[in-house]
């Protein structure tokens, strides 16, 4: 059961956000954020303390996600949380960020603003990191709040990757929301990469199977699109994709490739040094799990990618085989690779920043669907 002292932490988060005053680091994270496992029932009742004053408390109707409890902030709550269509218009760069991970149906949150949280869930240990908290302190003219991406010159690839658990269970819905910024330096003209397995939501066991890709060949010659997005799925022999979803896409003439999940009911082209946020969500039905794709821009209104794609996830033994279709999405990798060498000569570094990671045991994107703050 929810402690008053967790419903009045959150209570102070929202009366924050509503007066804009959002933090501007992670120095003191989200109940969400702090804790990747179901809550423990306290064994002893505290005593409640006094109310706060002059908060905006916002009413609104029932959580259809709430039929999915988990999480750190799961339970019975004394709060009249709001449905999605109530969510506050977000200014701050961050508000966005702390009102999603401050629902009860949050069961991972990451602000990446943080290094030891990056050093925590940091890849090869044995290299240097790629991943790094440096704000204010980033020498690059364009820095941002939030986590620096160099892939060094020379390098086709992320050296350290960052994996993050998503904390998702079988058979429940998933929304991930995610904020990214890529340098005008990664236009194919200059880098010459032509496809980026840039974020993927990989089975439990690390079993690759929703990857996320940015298309930086599709977007050769236009230089105020930095890359195309679309969804690359694993292990469609074994039969990861339903009758309504097929391997190959294209829209407006643009050919994705075989490799392509499709059909495609929209594209987006992701600008070069502008703030970029995607949703993917996840729901389950019958055998399937109905997959759908959003993306926005600080100056563009959200664009649907896909529309309810019929898809499973595999899931993979110890011993590396495929016992069941009906597995979970387990972690998402910043992966910024791609399996071609590519790297031109005289190139230099690639800068990428990555921000505010949320995901929600929700069923639907209403009332969520906002443009990221510059």
């Amino acid at each position: 059961m929810k402690t008053m002292t967790a419903s009045l932490a959150l209570l102070w988060t929202l009366a924050a956000v509503s007066a804009g005053e959002a933090p501007e680091t992670a120095a003191s994270l989200l109940p969400c954020e702090s804790a990747s496992s179901a809550p423990t029932k306290p064994t002893t009742k505290e005593p409640a303390p006094s109310a706060p004053k002059n908060l905006r408390i916002i009413k609104g109707g029932d959580l259809e996600e709430n039929d999915f409890p988990s999480g750190p902030n799961a339970g019975e709550s004394t709060i009249d949380w709001p449905s999605g269509e109530a969510l506050l218009e977000s200014t701050g760069i961050h508000d966005y960020y702390v009102q999603l991970a401050s629902r009860p149906d949050c069961v991972a949150a990451y602000s990446l603003r943080d290094q030891n949280q990056i050093e925590e869930y940091r890849r090869s240990r044995d290299k240097p990191p790629a991943v790094t908290y440096v704000w204010p302190n980033d020498p690059d003219p364009r820095r941002q709040d939030a986590a620096k991406i160099v892939v060094p010159d020379g390098k086709d690839s992320l050296p350290t990757q960052v994996w993050l658990p998503l904390n998702h269970a079988v058979r429940t819905p998933m929304l991930a929301t995610w904020d990214v910024w890529f340098g005008k330096e990664w236009h194919f003209d200059h880098a010459g990469i032509n496809n980026y397995k840039t974020w993927q939501f990989s089975s439990p066991g690390s079993t690759i199977h929703t990857e996320v890709r940015s298309r930086f060949g599709l977007a050769k010659g236009n230089p105020s699109v930095t890359a195309y997005t679309d969804i690359r799925p694993y292990g469609t022999s074994k039969g990861s994709i339903g009758p309504n979803a097929g391997e190959g896409a294209e829209f407006n003439g643009r050919n994705y490739g075989g490799e392509a999940i499709g059909p495609m009911v929209g594209e987006f082209g992701v600008a070069p040094e502008r703030w970029t946020r995607f949703w993917l969500l996840v729901v389950p039905e019958t055998d399937w799990y109905r997959m759908s794709l959003w993306a926005a821009d600080s100056q563009r209104d959200p664009v649907q990618i896909y529309n309810g794609l019929q898809i499973k996830p595999k899931l993979r033994t110890d011993d590396g085989g495929i016992v069941s279709m009906d597995g979970t999405w387990g972690i998402f990798r910043l992966e910024y690779n791609t399996s071609s060498s590519a790297a031109w000569e005289g190139r230099g570094p690639l800068t990428a920043y990555f921000r505010n990671m949320v995901v929600l045991r929700a069923t639907s994107v209403a009332g969520l669907l906002q443009r990221p703050a510059p």
